[in-house]
């Protein structure tokens, strides 16, 4: 859209004159469509003079016009003997162009244009300008798409866990992820041409959460040290040539240079689906009491933590009791309205691909979670650890051991401050909805609340249901109700170890950052600085 005076000058040479149109949005949009250019004009004059504007209607260009007391106008004297020389006075002024006179109409370029035509050259230079600053838009926005592909490549190399004798163990791989982002970038086209990435155009470093900040540290073995890559594309003529102008030759602008960075990050885990419905408390990332050093049927108070094992061996048994103890691991559901539902709590413990059973949702970082019992139903008891049984028996193992590694959430009684709140599918239900009859169903604490943390992984060694204590599985302890000792909700157990010193990924392939620092040491400043890795990175800049 031009925006500017129409004029009708008067043209003198030698003492002949000759009244033309003129002005630049005259010249400038007749040029323009004549270009193949989609043109409209904003403009004022006075309404005798409005049949001139059929020269630019024939020419298809989009006439606003409104009236004015003049037409504005220059008179321009020449002498023939010198046309390079000419003497200009005005002869008309239809006055300042009025942001009512403007129609709301969308255009990609507004061109304010002066009366004369001598600044048509100007305003030409400008509406170049305008066309190549808009081709290098483009090209620097299909960088940094190139930029955004490469790092959250690169990122989803640098972090991996590929020893199948220590599964879901986190590394480093900078050389694979290096060439990963490199091997994007070429697969990936600006203007045509494939771009390419020098590895010193691809660094490694650290995201700061807090700061949003990039730190270049170059490769370390320790995933905490390396959770971030960046990636430059760059069309400067050094690597991959700058971008070719349209006009800019005209004004001796032969080519233009942009760059576009990303920066992609892959830290602890913020979200993760869950092997089984289960939580451990704070204490277990730092190996603290309570728990039992493979004596599940012997004292619950081991030694203090400054003494604790590495792995530390913890024994868990779903005790219950009206109110959570805090210092023990317990059952969670992910909603509110499943808080009681001991049908659904059996399908996430059967877990996916079998009968009857269901993959545990994705919580979050931040997320209230629902801890809850069996422990006052003896057959519901035990009937639960006889699936985790199966559930256990049927999971791979670590090569040469009987150990089942899982991820598990961390649950506090603190919320996370700097949580976001959950994604719609996973908002909680507002309303308590009814459950089945008591007989058959799980009973929750009436306090406290509890929140995500973060996420810990655990080795399962044992899943035993054993009244005589011979080591051997039986059902005899249904033969008992709650609260004698010979009941299942003390005869039932699950045996487990903590790492506590090793970094890994969880075993949900589609588990996400968090969007602010979880490791164990933050989750528990008694524990290593360690953590459970998301899988899949995301851009932070």
């Amino acid at each position: 859209m031009m925006i500017g005076h129409f004029a009708r000058d008067r043209v003198v040479v030698d003492g002949q004159s000759a009244l033309y149109s003129g002005g630049a949005v005259y010249y400038g949009s007749v040029a323009l469509r004549r270009l193949g250019v989609s043109v409209a004009v904003v403009t004022r004059l006075h309404p005798n003079d409005f049949h001139f504007l059929a020269e630019l209607e024939q020419e298809d260009v989009v006439v606003f016009a409104t009236p004015a007391p003049q037409t504005s106008g220059i008179e321009n004297r020449y002498n023939s003997a010198d046309m390079e020389r000419r003497v200009c006075r005005p002869l008309g002024f239809a006055g300042p162009i009025q942001r009512a006179d403007i129609p709301p109409v969308s255009a990609a370029i507004y061109a304010i244009t002066p009366i004369m035509a001598g600044f048509l050259v100007v305003a030409l230079g400008l509406l170049a300008l305008s066309l190549d600053l808009g081709q290098i838009f483009v090209g620097k926005n299909e960088l940094q798409n190139i930029a955004d592909a490469a790092a959250l490549a690169g990122a989803k190399k640098l972090i991996q866990a590929k020893d199948p004798n220590n599964p879901y163990v986190a590394a480093v791989y900078c050389d694979e992820a290096i060439s990963t982002a490199q091997s994007v970038a070429s697969q990936n086209k600006s203007f045509g041409a494939a771009m390419t990435v020098t590895a010193a155009d691809v660094v490694l470093g650290q995201w700061n959460l807090t700061t949003g900040a990039f730190t270049r540290t170059g490769c370390s073995t320790n995933p905490m040290e390396v959770t971030a890559i960046q990636v430059t594309v760059r069309r400067d003529g050094t690597d991959n040539p700058s971008l070719a102008t349209f006009f800019g030759n005209f004004f001796g602008v032969s080519s233009m240079k942009t760059t576009a960075t990303a920066v992609a990050y892959l830290g602890v885990a913020g979200t993760a689906s869950l092997d089984l419905p289960f939580a451990v408390p704070t204490n277990y990332p730092a190996g603290q009491a309570p728990y039992a050093k493979r004596q599940p049927l012997g004292p619950w108070f081991g030694p203090p933590a400054a003494e604790a094992a590495n792995p530390q061996p913890y024994t868990w048994k779903d005790l219950g009791g009206t109110s959570l103890d805090t210092t023990r691991a317990t059952f969670i559901m992910p909603l509110y309205a499943e808080r009681t539902d001991l049908s659904k709590l059996q399908k996430y413990i059967k877990g996916p691909g079998v009968t009857g059973g269901l993959q545990y949702p994705q919580v979050k970082v931040g997320q209230t979670v629902y801890p809850i019992s069996e422990w006052q139903w003896t057959s519901n008891v035990y009937n639960n650890f006889d699936y985790l049984k199966t559930r256990y028996q049927a999971a791979p193992k670590i090569p040469g051991t009987n150990k089942w590694r899982i991820t598990a959430a961390v649950y506090g009684t603190s919320p996370v401050t700097a949580s976001t709140s959950t994604n719609s599918w996973l908002r909680l239900a507002n309303a308590l909805l009814p459950g089945p009859n008591p007989a058959y169903a799980c009973s929750s604490y009436t306090s406290p609340q509890v929140y995500v943390q973060g996420f810990i992984t655990l080795d399962i060694t044992k899943v035993m249901c054993d009244k005589n204590g011979d080591g051997v599985w039986d059902n005899q302890c249904t033969s008992y109700a709650y609260p004698s000792t010979d009941s299942c909700w003390k005869k039932c157990y699950l045996e487990l170890e903590v790492p506590l010193t090793q970094n890994f990924t969880t075993t949900d392939r589609t588990s996400n950052p968090a969007p602010y620092q979880r490791d164990y040491r933050d989750i528990n400043p008694g524990a290593s600085e360690v953590g459970a890795f998301a899988s899949t990175p995301f851009l932070v800049k």
